[in-house]
């Protein structure tokens, strides 16, 4: 659907929705075993509680999506180039040159949860296409690959 979407504006939303159902199927696979044995609530639970489980028992993690490791990467670069500059100034410098490879990122540069939205945002876009909606927007791309990242944290061999 995702390929002919660029002929068929319309099948954007169809295709997204695709990806978030096989997420559901892919986390029901995975938690099986918990399912059984009651750790998670309801004979078939949904999105929800077996995406918030997966996030809970750290199943998924931020360091496995891209988009928190970019952010990463952008914050650092911001906050280099801020020092850099505070340093020349204070030194009188009328420029000033870095190695990029030098710089190291802080835990600063990495402060933002990804995974803490993925349980409320995902289950409200799945439940708006399985429940119908007028959107018609284009994000299915971005959708694909947080999905993909999460079904590859969940199937990764242990460590």
């Amino acid at each position: 659907m995702y390929l002919y979407a660029c002929f068929v504006y319309r099948f954007y939303p169809v295709a997204e929705h695709q990806s978030l159902a096989c997420l559901e199927l892919a986390l029901r696979e995975r938690l099986k075993e918990e399912i059984r044995i009651g750790k998670i609530k309801g004979k078939r639970p949904t999105l929800y509680p077996l995406l918030k489980y997966a996030v809970e028992h750290e199943l998924v993690r931020n360091e496995g999506f891209s988009a928190w490791q970019n952010r990463g990467e952008i914050r650092r670069r911001a906050r280099v180039e801020m020092e850099k500059m505070k340093e020349a100034s204070e030194k009188g410098l009328t420029e000033i040159t870095w190695e990029e490879s030098d710089i190291k990122t802080a835990a600063e540069d990495l402060d933002w949860d990804c995974v803490k939205m993925l349980p409320d945002l995902l289950p409200m876009m799945r439940n708006e296409y399985a429940h119908g909606s007028t959107e018609l927007h284009n994000w299915a791309l971005r959708s694909f690959q947080i999905v993909s990242e999460i079904i590859n944290q969940l199937y990764q061999a242990p460590v």
